[in-house]
Parts: C-alpha cells; sequence; structure tokens
C-alpha cells in the first residue's frame, strides 16, 4: 500500500470500523477525512468530492470502488470532472 496525504471517506461506516485497516496499514488516522453526508446518487457524490479536491488544490483521484461499478464510474467521472484531474481506478471485488 502506498502514501496517500489525504483518505477522503464517503458514506455511511462509523469511523471505528476504519480504525484496525489505519493500526495495521500504519497510517496516521489524521489522515483521513470523513464525510458522513449521504448523496441521493453517484453524481452528487462526484460533486461533493470535487469540491473537496478543488479546496485542497488535489489534481488525483484514486477511485476504490467494485469492480461491476467501474464502468458507469468512468462515464459518471468524465461527464463531470475537468480533464486536468486524473482517475486512477483501485478495484476491489465484493465477497
Amino acid at each position: 500500500m502506498g502514501y496517500a496525504p489525504i483518505v477522503y471517506i464517503t458514506g455511511d461506516k462509523p469511523k471505528e470500523e476504519y480504525d484496525n485497516f489505519i493500526r495495521v496499514n500504519n497510517i496516521i488516522p489524521a489522515q483521513f477525512i470523513f464525510d458522513h453526508r449521504l448523496t441521493t446518487n453517484n453524481l452528487e457524490a462526484i460533486e461533493d468530492s470535487l469540491d473537496f479536491m478543488k479546496k485542497y488544490e488535489l489534481h488525483t483521484a484514486r477511485v476504490v470502488i467494485n469492480s461491476t461499478q467501474l464502468p458507469r464510474a468512468k462515464i459518471d467521472f468524465a461527464s463531470k470532472v475537468p480533464r486536468e484531474i486524473k482517475f486512477i481506478p483501485h478495484v476491489v471485488s465484493r465477497k
């Protein structure tokens, strides 16, 4: 696992569910930013993430996503995000 200066978590999982992951991977907890506002659709999630990236002048998004959702995520991302922001998919399997 590589170093991420900021990990932006969206969704409704409580922060405590990430404690073991943070400890095992020797990650500084302050690197995590939790945004628990639930959006009604993926495009709103992309817009929220884009606002966050603009605020902190970030130019790369590593998107951790289920492999079955990746094709749609690429289309949605391309429709909302400027070309200067790089999209790096990080595919995970759902077991």
